[in-house]
């Protein structure tokens, strides 16, 4: 992760505390929101509030997840403190937004935690729609959050969608 937020790569190779700390103090200046991955409904829900978009343009299917629970046995317990020493960039970067987050979350108080598990409740339905075949749409009720809407099986297909497909969609577009 350090590499792809182009960390200097000094870093790389002296674990430098105050530089990285400073190298974050711009991140966080040049990123209003990052997504957390292992918490991405969080995420999302506040990345829709900060932009204020609608509920309808953040809903989105989980595709090939991983749902087996692994056990940490001693010996990964080593092999993970072998890798936390190697990729110290990487977890104060990961440690960095995630407390970020977190804070950024806290400030709209409870509500976003009712929207939180509203979001996540609405996609559950919206996943199950998809990847059955119960009809044309579902309508989907207002809420404190969202006006109500549809979501078609157009919708569907495209929340579906390969990420490599989405690309081939959108560049001949882009390049008009």
């Amino acid at each position: 992760m350090a590499f792809e937020f182009d960390f200097p790569e000094s870093l790389f190779r002296d674990f430098n505390s105050h530089k990285i700390q400073e190298y974050l103090k711009k991140l966080d200046e040049e990123f209003d929101v990052v997504l957390v991955n292992e918490y991405m409904e969080e995420s999302i829900v506040l990345l829709r509030r900060i932009l204020n978009w609608k509920v309808k343009d953040v809903i989105f299917l989980t595709l090939n997840k991983n749902n087996v629970v692994h056990t940490v046995d001693n010996t990964e317990l080593e092999k993970r403190q072998l890798y936390r020493q190697y990729a110290k960039l990487d977890y104060a970067l990961y440690e960095f937004f995630f407390e970020r987050l977190w804070r950024q979350i806290s400030i709209f108080g409870q509500d976003i935690f009712r929207e939180i598990s509203y979001f996540k409740s609405l996609r559950r339905t919206v996943e199950n729609f998809c990847l059955t075949d119960s009809g044309p749409f579902i309508f989907v009720q207002n809420s404190t959050w969202s006006e109500s809407f549809r979501v078609s099986r157009k919708d569907c297909n495209d929340m579906l969608r390969r990420e490599t497909d989405y690309v081939d969609m959108i560049l001949p577009r882009q390049y008009k």
